[in-house]
């Protein structure tokens, strides 16, 4: 039993704990540890304060101390399952969730987070039945319901996946990832207006997420003739898909700003539409409304299919063009000069769930580098380029990452290849905005731009789809990329 002088400390601890001030709660509970190393609840607390105050690492310490005190308290190991996220360990907070599920089964917010930190780790399968576990507990948990969802689409299960992200937005319509996944269902699914209108910002807006973006008040409509400022709300490839609307509203009398990542600047200055694009944060044209690009597609109204129709809508830059020709009809150290002109891509970012599986990575690709009349020029950047080292590459391989600044380099290299082959990337992305031919290789369950089925894209009409037949299963595509690649080495010239 504690002695007066740690209860005393508690109380106070409790008292600054509860109000906020969690740097004098912890050394209050400091204190009181000191006096009773042993306590569990102590420990606990401390965890907690240091987690409520951003000290993650320091909360996983004290969480642990607590466990050795108390190994069966479900709730030490939960909130260790969620110090270790926090702190990006993963497989750490997939194992601390079972640990407290084994201490208490029904512990609804344990089998809810491990089922999204499953999730995470790409493991839909496994991730589906602790969340709806944790729904019979505790339906009312819009986070859990959009976990559900998002399995069901990793699954294959699309028309599934629409009933629990519904959901979650009938808990919480703020909850801007259940829209977002619920538009891509749709899209998915074919119904492309309905997709287009979820995408819309105005009805995702809670504040916080917008105010990243800087838009306090996103439009319901565009008015003739008013000055917009297109806001980049995603990653590269989003940017260079959605961008083609600054076009059609230019084409309507509007005058177009755009605000993007640092890397698209050079390949977006004087696009067609575009009056100006500036960085991420810089100061922006007075009087212009602001709007996420997600917003363009429900705001024009225009189909894929008729946007299409627009490609190309981006062009490199002709010095460029001309300087990286030279790299590419010779200068290759080889005497490999003549053939199919090919560019390779194999991985895109590494950031998350949405990408787990996307991207095939090097190994799997390397067949395509013995198929005989091509170069194969290397255009990674990025976590990909790990895939090089001591890697085995044939003499026909020029990796050409390391001279890259950014995509108006990319733009030019393309504008001077034959073909490109790649992952779900923001190259990909680029070649199909630039009216380039390139082959996409498609995990089973594709982004929701690329639909279910088809080799064929009504965004981009020089892309063609390489798609898994089954999740993880990169050979198939690959095997028919390869036949239909040595096809069409077997009639390009031998000569440049």
């Amino acid at each position: 039993m504690m002695t007066n002088p740690v209860q005393q400390l508690l109380d106070r601890a409790l008292d600054r704990h509860r109000a906020g001030a969690w740097g004098e709660a912890e050394g209050l509970y400091r204190r009181a540890v000191a006096m009773a190393p042993a306590h569990s609840g102590l420990l606990f607390n401390l965890g907690a304060v240091r987690e409520a105050g951003g000290d993650a690492a320091g909360a996983a310490a004290a969480y642990l101390r607590a466990i050795r005190c108390a190994p069966d308290n479900a709730s030490a190991w939960f909130n260790l399952g969620n110090a270790r996220r926090a702190l990006g360990d993963h497989d750490g907070s997939i194992t601390a969730y079972a640990r407290a599920l084994a201490a208490k089964p029904d512990h609804a917010g344990a089998l809810g987070n491990l089922g999204a930190r499953l999730l995470d780790a790409g493991r839909a399968a496994e991730a589906e039945p602790w969340l709806v576990r944790a729904l019979a507990l505790k339906p009312d948990v819009a986070g859990v319901h959009h976990a559900l969802g998002w399995a069901r689409q990793r699954l294959g299960r699309v028309a599934e996946a629409v009933g629990p992200l519904r959901t979650a937005l009938a808990v919480d319509p703020n909850l801007l990832a259940a829209s977002e996944k619920l538009a891509e269902c749709r899209c998915l699914l074919g119904e492309e207006a309905a997709g287009a209108r979820q995408f819309w910002r105005y009805q995702s807006a809670d504040g916080a997420w917008l105010g990243k973006l800087r838009i306090p008040s996103p439009a319901r409509t565009v008015r003739p003739g008013e000055p917009l400022h297109l806001v980049a709300d995603s990653g590269f490839g989003d940017t260079f898909q959605f961008v083609r609307y600054a076009r059609w509203f230019a084409e309507r009398g509007h005058r177009v700003t755009v605000e993007v990542q640092a890397p698209l600047l050079r390949i977006l200055a004087g696009a067609a539409g575009i009056d100006r694009a500036i960085p991420m944060g810089a100061e922006r044209p007075e009087g212009a409304t602001a709007v996420p690009l997600h917003s363009l597609m429900h705001l024009a109204g225009a189909s894929a299919a008729d946007l299409g129709q627009t490609v190309p809508y981006l062009t490199a830059d002709p010095a460029l063009v001309e300087s990286w020709a030279a790299r590419l009809g010779g200068g290759l150290g080889n005497g490999l000069r003549g053939g199919l002109r090919v560019g390779l891509v194999w991985a895109g970012a590494p950031d998350g769930a949405a990408n787990h599986g996307r991207s095939p990575r090097l190994a799997p690709l390397r067949p395509l580098l013995d198929t005989n009349g091509i170069r194969v020029f290397g255009l990674q950047l990025g976590d990909g380029r790990r895939d090089l080292e001591g890697a085995a590459l044939p003499d026909r391989f020029t990796d050409l990452g390391p001279a890259i600044a950014d995509f108006a380099d990319t733009a030019a290299i393309l504008a001077g290849l034959d073909l490109l082959v790649t992952s779900d990337t923001g190259v990909a992305h680029l070649a199909g905005a630039l009216g380039r031919p390139a082959w996409v290789l498609l995990p089973a369950v594709p982004a929701w731009r690329w639909g279910l089925s088809g080799a064929a894209s009504p965004w981009y009409p020089t892309l063609r789809l390489y798609r898994q037949p089954a999740p993880g299963d990169w050979a198939t595509p690959v095997a028919r990329m390869q036949a239909d690649l040595a096809r069409l080495a077997a009639n390009t010239p031998a000569q440049r």
